[in-house]
């Protein structure tokens, strides 16, 4: 998984390599990130870890914790494999609309990317790799002039869940 800005597009480009070299180009704008990452993270705020702690602070504390551990084990230092074998939604990256996600209680989600009409993509994602994607994303983000602070960790649960995309 790669996201990468492009400053000629004013937009970010996440591109997800298959196991069968099959890559899939997505472009997300300002916009869908603003109102997706409020979604994103009150995944990560709703994991039971999370949620069976007695103080917003206890809460914080693990949130961070558990965000810190997954993205130490992550590789993000290795470069992304350019070789591609398929294109399945096509060469050009699909403009991203619209995100659902699915929970489910065993620490896997579906995260539903699609564009106004047409065929979409379904990620499976555990809580480790949903934080990988969102530093990911947060960094790309820090690349652009957005004007976006995404922040994992110091926000209410509230806040988190603030926006959901239909």
């Amino acid at each position: 998984m790669q996201i990468a800005f492009s400053p000629e597009h004013d937009r970010l480009l996440l591109r997800i390599k298959s196991s069968d070299n099959s890559e899939f180009r997505l472009w997300l704008t300002r916009r869908f990130v603003a109102m997706a990452w409020p979604s994103l993270v009150g995944l990560l705020v709703s994991n039971p870890a999370v949620t069976s702690q007695p103080s917003r602070e206890a809460q914080q504390a693990v949130l961070e914790f558990e965000h810190e551990n997954a993205v130490s084990q992550a590789d993000f230092d290795q470069p992304y494999e350019e070789k591609v074998e398929a294109l399945p939604l096509g060469k050009e990256p699909m403009l991203v609309s619209q995100m659902s996600i699915q929970r489910s209680k065993d620490d896997k989600h579906t995260v539903v990317f699609k564009p106004a009409k047409g065929q979409g993509i379904n990620l499976n994602m555990g809580n480790d790799l949903i934080h990988s994607f969102c530093k990911l994303l947060s960094d790309a983000v820090d690349k652009t002039d957005w004007n976006l602070e995404l922040q994992i960790v110091n926000q209410t649960r509230a806040e988190a869940q603030g926006a959901t995309l239909q």
